[in-house]
């Protein structure tokens, strides 16, 4: 037999189904406003629209998603490795060890090189990263052996982000709900998953807006969830070295399509036909043949192995 129910808590089941209805509706229409780049609206429209009114209502009001990481956060930022000659500069004479890019390398690019990205605009500058670091090597999307350059980052003061990755119970605020007619858990909801799609560059116009809108409003930053594997990615705004310290890099060798990769530790130590591993790498940089000599590499470098990605 189904459950009975009495006319009140039907009343109540009735009025949240129409105020997630309400929330997604109001939200679709809100996407809408971005789907034509060359009439988006002006200030006006945009921040007086519902949904920006609810979302700042509920960041006001629900201090769970004012996420402050603290000093000493670690995070990782990925970078494809194209070319080792031009752009390492490698030098393999007496090494053992090759490192990724340094610092200028393994940071964001300057703003008049910075293309378009989830949450910014071409021209502007964010520091993108993840929480581990095969979430950092999944979002460059590398192909079957590629290399990749893992940096690694260290927060040295507190940044105070907006956390749309948390999947905890969203308050119901229940003031903003009467006022604007909408569940504001369902709203944050959808704009979660906006965050959460991989759109490419053209469908990042949402994302863009709504994260320069909460830098003006001073916040240090977005988390968000990875489209690759669904853990937490960080932009941050704030990325000058007085904020963040840079622990170094290492190479990463994708060694499967659906995301194994392997580190290529102390690469001198080990031996291919009685030649040091180190010469096999310096003869595959001459002629920067990733597909053919890396391979043999990784067969006798002795790699760690980070781990699978999520599924």
């Amino acid at each position: 037999m189904s459950e009975q129910i009495t006319a009140e808590e039907f009343d109540v089941k009735m009025r949240r189904f129409r105020l997630c209805h309400n929330a997604k509706y109001d939200y679709f229409e809100f996407v809408d406003l971005f789907s034509d780049v060359e009439n988006i609206p002006g200030n006006n429209k945009l921040e007086n629209s519902k949904v920006m009114k609810v979302m700042d209502f509920a960041i006001a009001n629900d201090k769970e998603l004012r996420k402050p990481l603290s000093p000493g956060t670690v995070f990782y930022r990925a970078r494809l490795v194209r070319n080792f000659k031009t752009e390492l500069g490698c030098v393999l004479e007496g090494k053992d060890y090759l490192d990724g890019f340094d610092y200028f390398g393994s940071k964001e690019p300057h703003c008049l090189a910075g293309a378009s990205g989830r949450c910014n605009v071409g021209g502007t500058s964010y520091l993108y990263g993840a929480e581990d670091e095969v979430t950092a090597c999944a979002e460059v999307k590398p192909e079957y052996s590629e290399i990749i350059s893992l940096g690694k980052f260290v927060l040295k003061h507190q940044m105070v982000m907006i956390d749309f990755a948390d999947d905890r119970m969203i308050k119901e605020l229940r003031a903003c709900e009467k006022e604007y007619n909408v569940s504001v858990a369902s709203l944050i909801t959808w704009i979660m998953l906006q965050y959460a799609k991989d759109y490419g560059s053209a469908g990042y116009r949402v994302c863009q807006y709504i994260t320069d809108y909460f830098r003006k409003a001073g916040y240090d930053g977005i988390i968000y969830r990875s489209s690759q594997t669904n853990h937490k990615c960080y932009v941050f705004f704030k990325s000058h070295k007085k904020f963040i310290d840079f622990m170094g890099s290492e190479l990463v060798y994708a060694d499967r399509k659906n995301y194994a990769f392997a580190k290529l530790k102390n690469v001198g130590e080990a031996r291919q036909d009685g030649k040091q591993t180190s010469e096999v790498m310096h003869v595959w940089i001459e002629n920067n043949e990733p597909r053919t000599s890396l391979k043999n590499l990784h067969k006798v470098a002795d790699t760690i192995k980070i781990a699978r990605r999520p599924k």
